[in-house]
Parts: C-alpha cells; sequence; structure tokens
C-alpha cells in the first residue's frame, strides 16, 4: 500500500515536468510563427492595396476605358452623324453625381437609347459596348414610305402615317438689287432638295398644321394608296407625277400634280385599278387639249367629272 502510493506520487511529478518542458518549447514556437503571420498579412495587405490602387488608377484616371469610338449601323434614311452627336453629348454629363459618363464602364447606354428615340422614331435601337473605347449602335429604321411637306418643312412618314425624322433643306430667296432697297420685294425662291431621299414620293399637305415628330399625320390606307398609285400609274400612262397633294390629313383624297399641267383626284378608299382604268379612258377619249383642263375627278366611281 504504501510502496503504491510512494510510485504513484513519484510519477506525476516526472509527468508535469515532462508536460512543461514540451508546453513551454511549444508556446515559444508558437509565438514566433504568430509573429511571422502577422508580418507576412501585413506585407500581403500592402500587395492587396497597391492592386487595388493600380486596378482603380487603371479604370478611373488612365483612360484605358475612356470612348472614343462610336459607330452606327443599320441607317438609311436617317444621318448617322446625327445620332453620333446626341451619344456624344452624353459623354459630357456624370453618373451618380461623381463618375463621368465618357468611361466605358460608367455610360448609360438605355438613357442614351431613350434620346436618340426621342428625336427620331425608329424600330429599334441598342447601343452595345465595345472593348476598350468603342460603342456600336445598332438602328432599325421603320420603313419610310413617303415625304410629307407641310409649311415649308419636310418629314418622312412611315407605313403608319407617322413621322419620323424632319429633313433639313437648303431654302432660300434670290432678290435682285441693293438690300436696302428690295429687302421687302418678292424675289425667286430657291430649294436644294437634295438631302430627301430621291426615291419617296413627294407629298404637300394643304392643311399645314404643326407637326411634330412621332405624330399621325396621315391615315395608313392614305399612305398605302401613295405608294401604290405612285408605283402603278407610271407604266398605265404617259402622264408623270410632279407630286401629291392632300387637301386634309383626316380625309381620304389623294390628288396629283401632273406634267400637263392638270390635277388627278382620287379616293384612297377606293380602287385603285378602276380609277386607273377610267383615267386611261377619258384621257384617250376626251381630253385632246390639255390647256383646256383644269383637273379630272375620279373619286365618283364610273362618273368621272373634267373641268
Amino acid at each position: 500500500m504504501i510502496s503504491w502510493f510512494k510510485r504513484s506520487k513519484y510519477k506525476r511529478p516526472s509527468g508535469r515536468t515532462v508536460g512543461r518542458r514540451f508546453t513551454g518549447g511549444g508556446g515559444v514556437f508558437k509565438k514566433r510563427q504568430y509573429f511571422w503571420q502577422r508580418r507576412i498579412f501585413k506585407i500581403y495587405l500592402i500587395i492587396g492595396i497597391l492592386i487595388l490602387l493600380f486596378i482603380f488608377y487603371l479604370l478611373f484616371w488612365s483612360g484605358i476605358l475612356r470612348i472614343e469610338n462610336i459607330k452606327v449601323t443599320g441607317t438609311v434614311n436617317l444621318n448617322p452623324t446625327e445620332i453620333e452627336e446626341i451619344v456624344k453629348s452624353q459623354l459630357e454629363k456624370s453618373r451618380f453625381g461623381l463618375f463621368s459618363q465618357s468611361n466605358l464602364l460608367f455610360f448609360n447606354a438605355k438613357m442614351a437609347e431613350n434620346e436618340v428615340k426621342n428625336r427620331y422614331v425608329v424600330e429599334s435601337i441598342k447601343i452595345k459596348k465595345r472593348p476598350l473605347k468603342t460603342l456600336k449602335i445598332e438602328v432599325v429604321e421603320k420603313n419610310t414610305q413617303i415625304t410629307l411637306v407641310s409649311d415649308k418643312n419636310y418629314y418622312y412618314v412611315d407605313a403608319n402615317g407617322l413621322t419620323i425624322k424632319e429633313i433639313l433643306v437648303a431654302n432660300i430667296t434670290l432678290v435682285e438689287g441693293e438690300a436696302e432697297e428690295d429687302q421687302n420685294s418678292a424675289g425667286e425662291n430657291l430649294i436644294d432638295l437634295s438631302a430627301l431621299n430621291q426615291e419617296l414620293p413627294l407629298v404637300y399637305d394643304q392643311s399645314e398644321e404643326e407637326i411634330k415628330i412621332g405624330q399621325k399625320v396621315l391615315e395608313p390606307i392614305v399612305v398605302t394608296f401613295i405608294t401604290q398609285l405612285n408605283d402603278k400609274f407610271l407604266p398605265r400612262s404617259d402622264i408623270k407625277i410632279e407630286s401629291f397633294i392632300i387637301p386634309e390629313r383626316q380625309g381620304t383624297e389623294v390628288r396629283i400634280k401632273t406634267n400637263r399641267g392638270f390635277e388627278i383626284y382620287f379616293d384612297a378608299q377606293d380602287e385603285l385599278e378602276r380609277q386607273i382604268a377610267n383615267l386611261n379612258l377619258v384621257l384617250k377619249e376626251k381630253i385632246n387639249d390639255d390647256s383646256k383642263v383644269n383637273y379630272i375627278d375620279l373619286r365618283f366611281g364610273e362618273r368621272v367629272y373634267i373641268k
């Protein structure tokens, strides 16, 4: 009993001593390990901050993402330069009150698309960002059918009768003599229509009411009738169409001014083929002297009026 107690008493201090030795050694190692871990962490932290600052510099100050190229595709009747100018004006604005939109990251493509849509009526427009300094603007125009002239202003109109765009043409009045003496005298009016699409029918609006872009100015049936009449009239007659005339925007009456000095009245709700057949019959059987004719009215079926 005594022998067991002594043996037990002897082993316990030995175990504690051995335990202290290893414990003490492990503590020094851990302190050294912690010291190097902290130093390595600080080094990594500094490197990380420097990398972030470098990236920040590249993105915001180096100009590597500054928009320099704007490419417009898909335009036919619209002027791509005008669309570019709309987008360029947005580059001077800021986003979130801090970042310039000249930076590719912060350029608001949706806002630019809406600005273009406010100026022109288009089927669709999509602005895409392309690395590293390019904006690609893809435009799908509405199908322009006619050129409408109203109060000396020129507009493209689509198949639904909506005004798509106003076209600026050169328009001057040529007056002979000194400006002080003849400033109130009438002169020759010169208009340059080279900016217009020459393949579209030229339609004069006699109502001369105010027109806004995107506004419905003609009924679709009238626009369709004019385009069909323009395509089918020439093969059926030796008369050439100089221009079309719309007396009222809400009506269906369509007039043409001919190269023979008289006008011809059509009804857009009536069958075009029958009206052209009646016209050819009248021209063949009744018209001998063009100077005696002011107009031919085809709007009343088989009854054709000549004045």
